[in-house]
């Protein structure tokens, strides 16, 4: 039987008060569990998007928080933190997510699991599987299917615009809602400018090499 969109929700704070650290291992079949989806399922609570890139700690969609791994590590900020590509680091990484009120959410491939639950402290972590992922995008699937079409055509009718007076070699980010545009050498540059303009919002981003709608 089909979980409803309440079922979900109740599902999924269950897991997150059973332990303090989450892994979402990647869907197999092609379907996709995105960080909105957990977004709308955290509420009340904020969810914190992190990733890693060259080494520095990116926020993601909802927080325009900077610090460093260790930062992070020690002061977690009061929510749901969810770490993107955590497979990128060791098992020893794991061992300092210290179960407190914060729940940490790790995406990564399914065939790093086995490794990354080395490192996860024991009772205080949880698997979801398969079947809850996809009643999670079954339940919560507006925000991509509609609200990413919307950005993404607001963007783009912005960015032609902006790529007429803005150097090709340079990124482009858009805060759609407004038209406002942030420019820099590379697409962390122009997020960057555009976050402490608008911290939290969702960006359309431009650059040579990749674009995001």
């Amino acid at each position: 039987m089909e979980l409803d969109a309440d079922e979900v929700r109740a599902h999924f704070f269950d897991l997150l008060a059973g332990s303090n650290i989450v892994i979402l291992p990647e869907l197999s079949g092609g379907d996709r569990i995105y960080p909105e989806h957990l977004c709308t399922l955290a509420r009340p609570l904020p969810l914190y998007q992190y990733y890693f890139k060259d080494g520095a700690l990116r926020a993601g969609t909802e927080t325009s928080w900077r610090g460093t791994i260790k930062e992070l590590l020690t002061d977690p900020p009061a929510g749901v933190v969810l770490i993107e590509d955590a497979h990128r680091f060791s098992s020893e990484f794991v061992k300092h997510l210290k179960p407190k009120l914060t729940a940490w959410i790790l995406q990564v491939p399914r065939s790093e699991v086995e490794n990354l639950l080395k490192g996860c402290p024991a009772g205080h972590t949880t698997v979801i599987e398969d079947h809850d992922q996809r009643a999670i995008i079954k339940a919560y699937p507006a925000w991509h299917e509609k609200e990413s079409s919307i950005l993404s055509k607001k963007g783009a009718a912005r960015m032609k615009e902006v790529e007429k007076i803005v150097p090709s070699d340079h990124a482009i980010v858009i805060e759609v809602d407004s038209g406002d545009y942030f420019v820099g050498t590379c697409s962390e540059e122009a997020e960057d400018r555009a976050r402490q303009a608008y911290p939290g919002k969702l960006f359309y981003f431009y650059d040579s090499h990749m674009r995001i709608g």
